[in-house]
């Protein structure tokens, strides 16, 4: 006997495009925070300039993926919130946590490279 065949409601773009977002930030939050970790562990075991450097640079582009991802997570949050009335504050809460931190990782690898790079 066949059994019989239930339909799941399938996820709205919105609800995927979010669900995506919020990955790619955690992604590259946590890359971020690996590498930032690792330029500051060379610090103290005296890395190579060439090396530090090279951290430093993908120290500024991953922050600059992380603000541009936590920004469209918590806009596509946002709006999926509204549509669905209801309240993710949590998430919500991470998104706008994890792109402060991004900006300031993007400040400070900023201020780093103009520091160490003449012009």
């Amino acid at each position: 006997m066949l059994s019989p065949v239930r339909s799941h409601p399938t996820p709205s773009v919105l609800y995927r495009t979010m669900r995506l977002l919020e990955g790619a930030n955690v992604f590259c939050l946590m890359s971020l925070l690996l590498v930032a970790g690792l330029f500051v562990l060379g610090n103290f075991q005296e890395f190579l300039d060439q090396s530090q450097l090279m951290l430093l640079s993908i120290v500024s582009v991953l922050s600059v993926l992380c603000v541009a991802s936590g920004l469209c997570y918590v806009i596509a949050l946002s709006i999926w919130m509204v549509r669905r009335r209801r309240s993710m504050l949590l998430r919500l809460f991470y998104g706008l946590i994890a792109t402060l931190m991004g900006g300031a990782a993007a400040a400070v690898a900023g201020a780093l490279e103009a520091i160490v790079r003449p012009l």
